[in-house]
């Protein structure tokens, strides 16, 4: 699990969208589990530091899913064209949101 913030963060409904005109970029903590980084990297995900956060552009045709009821966290699906699927949640109270990756 890490933490990390939604860049441009596309208005989304319960349904899932694809993401392929509008690039999804997570904002990280450079924190993140090298494990993590090699994984989303062999799914197509493109990682870029930037001064004391790590940026994660997903790749075109990734579509992103809120997980409904919606709690103190808003909580997101993000399957890639692939079919990799990681969690986003975004924290209202912080400038991170926690991104889950499933170990392969």
């Amino acid at each position: 699990m890490n933490m990390s913030q939604n860049e441009d963060r596309p208005e989304t409904t319960s349904s899932e969208q694809p993401l392929a005109s509008v690039p999804l970029r997570v904002i990280t903590s450079p924190a993140m589990p090298r494990e993590a980084v090699v994984t989303m990297k062999k799914h197509g995900c493109v990682f870029e530091r930037r001064e004391a956060d790590l940026i994660i552009t997903f790749p075109p045709g990734t579509t992103r899913t809120e997980i409904w009821p919606r709690v103190w966290s808003e909580r997101y699906t993000l399957c890639l064209p692939d079919g990799y699927c990681v969690r986003q949640v975004v924290m209202r109270s912080e400038r991170q949101s926690l991104i889950c990756y499933t170990p392969e």
